[in-house]
């Protein structure tokens, strides 16, 4: 997902190696003086100075870790909590609706299943690994990050197609939207404005055939699911919208942290709907 840039600068704008070890000699030199001269205007011994600095130093990093573990948690404490499907998926809407991208972000997991995915288990259940589209082994604090990152990146794309599908059909099945004139191109524009989304409402929201998904089968795929998300349960909902007199139907995939309800993608999968995330017309 990431692209490396060039690394390596060109020969002309190398620094000459005679150059480096001289100007590493020069603030050697610089060095070894000022600590003469700090050494003879100081009471206590240079070991005892030697010693302080390591305590220093040692202070510091442990303060520097604890602050970053407190920022951590205040992030993490910050973050809305949601007692139902139903709950998340409103707060969610209406954010979208106003414009409110960071606050609808509230509604994601993302931290969660980031550093809870079960590569393992879920490699061995589907007896295939997919290294360039499985989350990557939470086991790995790198990971975790590009975790978080890539879940991010797909539901903010995701959200961005949920709101495009609202104004336009023409290409929200991916196939690209062909190009007569640049007028084509400033109406797309301005059609999918999101100020047009201020009157949205949530007209209905229900289970994804109810029979199928309360069936054993169904229950019992939705546990192990949520299982190799670090998650207690997995649900299902269908929206149906209203906007400017038409109706539309999109659907949404959520996971629960104890009890708390976060949402880890835009569609249902019962409900055999788009994995781009995108609503359609109710009746086409």
């Amino acid at each position: 997902m990431s692209k490396l840039g060039s690394f390596f600068a060109s020969r002309s704008g190398r620094i000459p190696l005679s150059t480096l070890i001289a100007g590493g000699a020069g603030v050697v030199i610089i060095v070894v003086l000022a600590v003469l001269l700090a050494t003879k205007g100081s009471t206590g011994s240079p070991a005892q100075g030697n010693t302080t600095q390591t305590s220093g130093a040692g202070t510091t990093a442990a303060s520097t870790t604890a602050s970053t573990a407190a920022g951590q948690q205040t992030t993490l404490a910050a973050q809305k909590s949601f007692d139902s499907p139903e709950a998340a998926i409103k707060f969610f809407v209406s954010s979208v609706a106003g414009n409110d991208f960071p606050a609808a972000e509230q509604t994601f997991a993302i931290d969660e299943y980031a550093a809870k995915f079960d590569f393992t288990g879920y490699a061995t259940y589907l007896k295939t690994m997919m290294p360039l589209t499985m989350p990557a082994p939470a086991e790995y604090g790198m990971y975790v990050d590009m975790n978080k990152a890539t879940a991010l990146g797909d539901l903010t794309r995701q959200t961005k197609d949920f709101v495009y599908s609202f104004f336009e059909a023409t290409g929200m099945d991916g196939s690209p939207i062909v190009v007569s004139a640049t007028d084509d191109i400033s109406q797309f524009v301005k059609a999918v404005d999101p100020s047009g989304l201020k009157p949205l409402q949530i007209a209905k929201i229900e289970l994804p055939a109810p029979d199928v998904y309360n069936s054993a089968t169904n229950v019992a795929n939705f546990k192990r699911m949520a299982g190799f998300y670090g998650a207690d349960e997995m649900a299902e909902r269908v929206v149906t919208y209203s906007l400017g007199g038409q109706t539309f139907q999109g659907g949404f995939g959520l996971l629960r942290y104890g009890s708390d309800w976060k949402i880890f993608r835009l569609y249902s999968n019962l409900a055999a709907q788009p994995a781009s995330g995108i609503v359609t017309k109710v009746g086409e």
